[in-house]
């Protein structure tokens, strides 16, 4: 314990935290789930440094992990003082956030990365844990196996001398050792050991928007596997134990000597293809020497603060782009020092510097996606078949293709699902979720068999509504094997609302109602106010016709959620469906406000308004999501139909020629072409 527990005061958000000890006990004195001030027993310290976090145990067997945490940092550096990790929010009592919530929740949160050989053993019909570990801490199985198999390979004789043991012997196998717990991920299956395929164990995030910056930078708290995947260091053979030692969690060298241990004009002989030069001089990186700028990791591995006094640095090794940030947004390492002056100046900074064309970056054609650009399928095309570029890359390029599905991407698709590269595998599954099922069948119905467990279950959801298609026995059985993997997947973290409610969700595409049901009002059991499952459950029992209940969970939802575009949007069809016209159009016009970005909303609100008679209102307002999303398949035939419907042919054509520019083959609306033009003789 290196906290003050001396009878320490700290104040947050109205509650004043006191922490002390009793009979040579750890307590804290905190608001409790319900409000009320109580006396907590620390049962486990958790971490070192910088920063040293508080368990609690409670009886049902969570671990939480109290919010305020020690800053064990030296007091002058800012150290040596209580701090909340939310420290601009005031998170109460009832917030997922609070320490007594789900989101601080040790057995799930924590334990599976800062314990070695974890169970964590949750019972869903107690809502009870029974966690256990072969060590607190992390430990040496933890990267070199269980104990019992040194044991037994010396007594058998079957052993070597070498430094590096078998299963860490590659790149890949050391890396996806420490990558099972430096990566954002969801636990598939547990009982991981080195060696073993990372994708049998873990689902790997993409460079999804929220997690990572267009470019691949990182955002949110994504632990280093997704940006050093994205890196030429990775490419080109590096490996984790090159720059850091594993044993004392050093690294091999001081400063800049880390990096010119390999970085120099001579190369070292495991790296032989590395560009010569001399890197650590003001003559590359135009600093004066041994400044805070001449650091290599200040430009090259950006620095981000996470749990207010981590800081962590970008893996992906990029060498600094202010251009990008003009273009798409993205930061670069020039302005995070230099913040009073702009992208532009530090674009020109560059160019006085470095005469070489700035090349095209991934992160352009992940920007178009995203944003739903002019282009942006051909760029994410052109990406995802570009073999050099990274894996994760790659899949996160294909996962967007899943908004600009045409012939043209198809076949990118269509290549990308037989490719060697799981994360190409991985996105491409993503990418074909919005083609026809039929056709996204005999797509990918051969990933039901891929050798790895992540593939597998990825195919099982999005082929899953084929179950009870006209498939072949030995199909259907394929099939079902995948759907259960998927099953005990999630069950593994049933204590969590989204896991049940992935289950209530796989549960209707195999229409088994009953069973999603059960799901839904078990996520809802854990978390009354977890908006997915309301908005599920809404739906459920929308198609079953229990219109009432539907519009009574999508109206609890709304109350909840206020600032969710997408739950404003389903309680606004809700109320149209009840005919409450003016409480529907607020709604859907809030979701428009929330989130403009999302042209389903405009094409929602503008349908509505001509459901109601409203029809020039609903002309302009899909008009102005044409205006800003001219792409857009249904706000197109939207607009073709209104106008058609209301006699003129003239403007229906103008927005049907418009559509098939974007589907030249599409034979429904080459016939209503022939229609428009008979209305139009005459």
């Amino acid at each position: 314990v290196v906290g003050d527990f001396n009878d320490a005061q700290f104040e947050y958000a109205g509650i004043d935290y006191h922490f002390f000890t009793r009979d040579n006990k750890f307590f804290v004195r905190a608001d409790s789930s319900d409000g009320e001030m109580q006396d907590f027993e620390i049962s486990h310290t958790f971490g070192v440094e910088p920063l040293q976090q508080y368990l609690i145990l409670f009886p049902d067997g969570r671990r939480q992990a109290l919010s305020v945490a020690w800053d064990a940092r030296p007091e002058e550096t800012g150290g040596q003082r209580w701090f909340h990790l939310y420290p601009d929010d005031a998170i109460t009592h009832g917030d997922e956030l609070h320490w007594t919530g789900r989101n601080q929740n040790w057995n799930y949160m924590c334990a599976d990365c800062h314990s070695t050989d974890l169970k964590k053993n949750y019972d869903l019909a107690s809502k009870t844990y029974d966690t256990h570990w072969a060590e607190i801490s992390v430990g040496c199985e933890a990267c070199h196996g269980p104990g019992s198999a040194h044991i037994d390979a010396a007594q058998s004789g079957n052993y070597n001398d070498s430094t590096l043991p078998s299963m860490l012997a590659t790149q890949k196998a050391e890396i996806e050792t420490c990558a099972h717990c430096h990566s954002r991920r969801g636990v598939i299956a547990e009982n991981f050991q080195p060696g073993r395929e990372y994708f049998d164990h873990y689902r790997l995030a993409l460079l999804d928007e929220g997690l990572y910056h267009a470019d691949g930078q990182i955002l949110d708290e994504v632990y280093v596997y997704g940006s050093f995947l994205q890196s030429k260091m990775y490419q080109h053979g590096v490996r984790c134990t090159d720059c850091h030692n594993p044993h004392n969690a050093e690294l091999r060298a001081s400063g800049n000597a880390t990096c010119t241990r390999c970085h120099q004009n001579v190369p070292p002989s495991e790296f032989p293809t590395l560009k010569t030069a001399v890197y650590d001089s003001p003559e590359h990186h135009f600093h004066a020497q041994d400044s805070v700028g001449a650091q290599c990791v200040n430009c090259h591995m950006a620095s981000k603060n996470y749990m207010v006094v981590d800081p962590r640095r970008d893996h992906s090794f990029r060498i600094p782009r202010p251009d990008l940030s003009e273009s798409i947004g993205s930061p670069n390492a020039c302005n995070g020092c230099h913040e009073n002056k702009t992208a532009a100046w530090a674009t020109a900074e560059i160019s006085k510097r470095f005469s070489r064309e700035a090349t095209r970056h991934y992160g352009e054609a992940i920007s178009a996606g995203r944003s739903g650009a002019e282009g942006a399928a051909q760029k994410l095309a052109t990406l995802a078949n570009d073999t050099a570029a990274p894996a994760i890359v790659r899949g996160t390029a294909l996962s967007l293709l899943d908004r600009y599905a045409d012939d043209a991407t198809v076949d990118t698709l269509t290549s990308a699902l037989h490719d060697d590269a799981a994360l190409v595998r991985f996105g491409a599954l993503n990418g074909v979720r919005s083609i026809d099922l039929s056709r996204r069948w005999e797509l990918a119905k051969h990933l039901l068999d891929d050798p790895l467990l992540a593939i597998r279950i990825e195919a099982a959801i999005i082929l899953a509504q084929m179950l009870d298609g006209e498939i072949l026995q030995v199909d259907s059985e394929r099939l079902l094997s995948a759907i259960r993997e998927y099953m005990t997947a999630q069950m593994l973290n049933a204590d969590r609302p989204e896991a049940l409610t992935n289950i209530g969700g796989l549960s209707i595409a195999v229409r088994d109602q009953a069973n999603a049901e059960t799901a839904y009002r078990r996520a809802l059991d854990l978390d009354p106010d977890w908006v997915p499952a309301l908005v599920n459950l809404a739906d459920l029992y929308r198609n079953q016709g229990r219109e009432d209940e539907s519009a009574s969970l999508l109206g609890h939802a709304s109350s909840v959620a206020q600032d969710n575009a997408a739950v404003r949007y389903a309680h606004g069809l809700s109320l149209v469906r009840q005919g409450r016209t003016q409480e529907a159009f607020a709604e859907l016009r809030q979701a428009t406000l929330l989130n403009p970005e999302d042209p389903r909303y405009l094409y929602a609100h503008g349908i509505a308004l001509n459901s109601f008679g409203e029809t020039e209102l609903a002309v302009a307002a899909l008009e102005s999501g044409y205006a800003k999303f001219p792409n857009d398949t249904d706000i197109l035939f939207a607009l073709v139909t209104i106008e058609r419907d209301r006699g003129s042919a003239t403007n229906a054509l103008r927005y049907l020629n418009a559509l098939l520019q974007l589907r030249p083959n599409d034979p429904n609306l080459l016939a209503l072409r022939e229609q428009l033009d008979t209305l139009k003789a005459k």
